[in-house]
């Protein structure tokens, strides 16, 4: 049976509930600790790591536990349903910036974004579990995840320019206060949009016809699996590469261009652009296919990052080319990926009659983490040693380079260093080789 209009559509509005979330983290929580909540780049950059981290190693658990839930709502809605309330209190306690010392802010921090992030990963586990429970099509698929990683970057296009007006509106002066209400605004609106994906969806197959491995068994599947590898390794680099343009762009906004009021004209474009390259991403994978696509779009990536570095200030446009570039190519990436990983979830029930869509799609969300992870304390240790100082108008030439160097130098390295991985994406034919063909569809005969 097709999916309907109505099915897709609030498959993509769950991506949305989640990703406002995730659009205001990755692009204004550093901001948020350094020159509101009051922590040094450096611990920021320590909360962000361990947070990420902790995140990281908490997926597999989670999408093995979701592997085993056995409910009439299927095995991933019900997590849609009970999982955004604590997430929308500990949204708010996020951005709340009480009275306490700096030590006591730090450890404050780590709480808080901690449980949060628990939260926002057990939901966009189950949003991604769903994709294989909802349809058997590999085009429908392609479909639904191009869906949802527009609507995700939707999120961002319409949000992330309207963040700090809204921080200024509720704040009336006070930032604090403001940035507590953006936090209200936002854990209120992802309990609305998660409930209206569980509320409109249906999971039609396999919490009976298709086990469960134990988890010890899980894990050995998943990783004598060389296409895990490759996945695993994409989506950690593209965390890295992407996490490292996120945490320093509105610095580079803000102080190499200095442009502080482009800022949400940039992150608008940066966003529409992600929602096009998502758009269009099903018309390259139909063509390519999703591994030699994610492969095209990584070398394309890091050439255009290479190009930054050269953008003349006097010149922004240039800048904003090539950024709007490199977004596009984001996009194209999700969808890619992500679609390697549902390719990859149907091999392995190819071989063992089981699958481990929750397993496979935490490592999926793991790996986006760690990268994030490790690359918001890379640049915050970076700005701490080049001698940033927040809120100062004028930055050091040291600050200035680092900046340039995080946003522009450290995305082309690991954009290269990637295309290396698409050597363990097994052919059909069971051979390695660079994108060999895809693998045909779990249902047919074994």
């Amino acid at each position: 049976m097709k999916l309907t209009i109505r099915e897709k559509g609030c498959f993509g509005v769950g991506a949305f509930s989640k990703d406002i979330f995730s659009v205001v983290i990755t692009s204004y929580l550093m901001v948020f600790y350094t020159d509101v909540f009051g922590l040094s780049a450096s611990l920021a950059g320590m909360v962000l790591m361990i947070t990420r981290l902790i995140d990281a190693l908490s997926n597999p658990v989670l999408g093995s536990l979701m592997d085993r839930t056995s409910t009439r709502w299927g095995r991933f809605r019900p997590y849609l349903f009970v999982v955004p309330i604590p997430f929308c209190i500990f949204t708010i306690l996020t951005f709340w910036t009480p009275d306490l010392s700096v030590g006591m802010k730090f450890i404050y921090a780590l709480i808080t974004f901690n449980i949060a992030g628990l939260c926002f990963t057990c939901i966009d586990v189950a949003i991604w579990g769903l994709v294989p429970n909802l349809t058997r099509d590999g085009e429908e698929r392609s479909q639904l995840i191009a869906l949802s990683r527009a609507f995700s970057n939707l999120a961002g296009m319409v949000f992330a320019p309207v963040v700090i007006p809204l921080v200024i509106f509720f704040g009336g002066g006070n930032d604090a206060h403001g940035w507590l209400w953006l936090g209200v605004v936002v854990g209120i609106l992802s309990i609305l949009f998660s409930w209206m994906l569980f509320f409109n969806t249906r999971e039609i197959h396999r919490t009976t016809a298709v086990e469960s491995p134990p988890f010890a068994k899980a894990i050995r599947q998943v990783f004598r699996n060389p296409a895990v590898g490759c996945v695993v390794l994409a989506m950690t680099t593209f965390g890295l590469g992407v996490g490292l343009q996120n945490a320093v762009g509105i610095y580079y906004m803000k102080y190499y261009l200095r442009l502080p009021d482009a800022i949400p004209i940039y992150i608008f474009m940066s966003y529409s652009c992600k929602v096009i390259g998502a758009l269009i991403a099903p018309l390259a994978i139909a063509r390519l296919g999703n591994c030699r696509s994610a492969f095209a779009t990584f070398a394309i990536m890091g050439g255009i990052s290479l190009c930054m570095i050269f953008a003349p200030i006097a010149y922004p446009i240039v800048y904003f080319a090539l950024a709007a570039l490199f977004a596009l190519g984001i996009g194209i990436l999700l969808v890619a990926i992500t679609g390697m990983m549902a390719e990859t979830s149907d091999r392995i029930e190819a071989v063992s009659g089981q699958r481990n869509d929750g397993m496979l799609f935490s490592l999926n969300a793991l790996s986006m983490q760690t990268g994030f992870a490790l690359s918001g304390a890379l640049a915050g240790f970076i700005l701490q040693l080049s001698g940033y100082v927040p809120n100062q108008p004028v930055q050091s030439d040291s600050s200035l380079a680092a900046i340039n160097f995080i946003r522009c130098l450290g995305p082309a390295l690991f954009c290269f260093m990637v295309l290396f991985a698409f050597r363990l994406y097994p052919a059909g034919n069971g051979k390695i080789s660079p994108c060999g063909d895809e693998m045909p569809d779990a249902s047919s005969p074994r």
